[in-house]
């Protein structure tokens, strides 16, 4: 029986685009309902607060955090008692030093330490990029999702100028092109979010112009992409000496270090601010 992912690979182009949509349809829904605007609201009122006032909230939420890993998290019980640490005795961001850094090799061995013993939301598996190796299997809940939707949209693409649903290019390690195509498109559609999905396994020195093409067709408001896939487009725009035609609002990169050099070479050909993007998922 075929999984979910073999049906779509299998799939005509216009389904594939289709089944694209209706992800987006989902993951708008998990997005943007819940608390979502709520936090909306709270990021626009807290963007003006003081440092200060900035500072007590971090402070006050890490106390929080605290508090519930050492209640119900396996792994940080047992962390917590070899170390004799207190939870009280973590109040702030500099007492974190107690702590030790939390290795994603540990996470992989006993991924099951670090759910939750009690928990009333359900719990969503996620995967990290792997742009540094192996991707990491993690869980989150529907209200943290919401919450870093509500940074992104709210707060961070605001103030990029970018208005929620203006046309966006995405250039990730999604599977959204079966990995065995050789000829364009080497893109999906998502109409949910009014989005172009590009196919970083795809990019390369021979397919480069046509995914020009694609943007200059699709005329984005902001890209959102790896630092070197982004980077690649730019360097070929530059080369061709095709500035202008493809003129987004922002770029929006991602995963990797941005060098200046890369930020030069990115502002130039776009003619637009890049900024290193904070949500994994677009």
């Amino acid at each position: 029986m075929l999984d979910l992912y073999q049906f779509y690979r299998r799939s005509p182009l216009f389904l594939q685009n289709l089944m694209a949509t209706g992800y987006g349809v989902k993951e708008r829904l998990l997005r943007y309902g819940g608390k979502y605007q709520k936090f909306v609201d709270d990021l626009y009122k807290a963007q003006w607060w003081s440092l200060e006032r900035l500072q007590a909230l971090q402070n006050e939420r890490l106390r929080e955090l605290i508090d519930f890993c050492y209640a119900e998290i396996p792994y940080y019980q047992d962390l917590f008692k070899s170390l004799r640490l207190d939870p009280k005795d973590i109040r702030c961001q500099a007492d974190l030093s107690q702590l030790p850094i939390l290795e994603k090799d540990t996470v992989r061995a006993q991924p099951e330490r670090f759910v939750p013993w009690r928990f009333s939301e359900r719990l969503i598996p996620q995967t990290t990029g792997g742009t540094t190796g192996k991707p990491l299997h993690y869980f989150v809940t529907p209200t943290a999702i919401q919450y870093n939707y509500a940074v992104y949209e709210a707060r961070f693409r605001n103030w990029a100028g970018v208005k929620f649903g203006e046309q966006m290019a995405s250039i990730n390690g999604k599977p959204i092109v079966p990995i065995e195509t050789a000829r364009p498109p080497f893109w999906r559609y998502n109409l949910a979010f009014n989005q172009v999905y590009l196919s970083a396994y795809h990019l390369n020195a021979e397919n480069l112009p046509y995914y020009i093409q694609c943007l200059e067709k699709f005329k984005p408001k902001i890209i959102v992409g790896y630092v070197s896939t982004v980077h690649s487009l730019a360097k070929f725009i530059l080369e061709q000496k095709s500035m202008g035609f493809i003129q987004p609002k922002a770029v929006l990169a991602s995963s990797e270090t941005l060098f200046d050099w890369m930020r030069t070479d990115i502002e130039t050909a776009f003619n637009c601010k890049v900024l290193m993007d904070i949500a994994s998922e677009n």
